[in-house]
């Protein structure tokens, strides 16, 4: 990472806990827009804020930080860029994550289905069963389910196909 990157992102990392909404959601639009445009990796991204950033987007989706539908989307596709990330899934595993998005994904009403599963993918997938018994001591089970290829766009009924865009404009409509 360039110098000072490193402070920059802890920074923008700790505003995820402002709370204010608009601090918020525009630190999650930054560090989004860090990885979609390449100027950073999900293990770079990962590497430089340590646990900083897993806490605090796992408070985002807990309700802890009042965060709404855009900033909960914009939390999960941060999460699931980290957390295929080693050191960081360990993390998200021992904060409790699966059962946190189990909670998320019971209060939404599978609204964020297809977001949720794609992250428990990336945990389960990649952690080698660590994933099940981290759920297993975090009290709730740890749900085998594979990531559905399709989700319902806002505020329809049909079928769509899982793509990062439909929830960045949904973001933008809300903004």
């Amino acid at each position: 990472l360039p110098a000072g990157m490193q402070d920059h992102l802890l920074a923008l990392s700790a505003k995820l806990s402002s709370p204010i909404a608009e601090v918020r959601e525009r630190a999650l639009r930054t560090l989004h827009s860090k990885l979609s445009c390449g100027l950073l990796t999900p293990s770079s991204l990962a590497e430089a804020t340590g646990g900083v950033l897993p806490r605090a987007l796992l408070a985002i989706l807990d309700g802890e930080a009042g965060g709404g539908g855009a900033e909960r989307r914009l939390a999960l596709a941060l999460l699931e860029s980290i957390a295929s990330h080693g050191p960081t899934r360990a993390v998200l595993l021992g904060l409790g994550s699966l059962p946190a998005l189990s909670r998320l994904d019971a209060s939404t009403g599978g609204s964020l289905s297809c977001e949720i599963a794609a992250i428990e993918a990336a945990l389960s997938a990649s952690a080698g069963g660590q994933a099940a018994d981290f759920a297993a001591g975090g009290g709730a089970p740890a749900r085998a389910r594979s990531p559905p290829p399709t989700r319902l766009a806002p505020g329809t009924r049909s079928p769509q196909l899982c793509d990062d865009s439909s929830w960045a404009r949904e973001g933008a409509a809300t903004a």
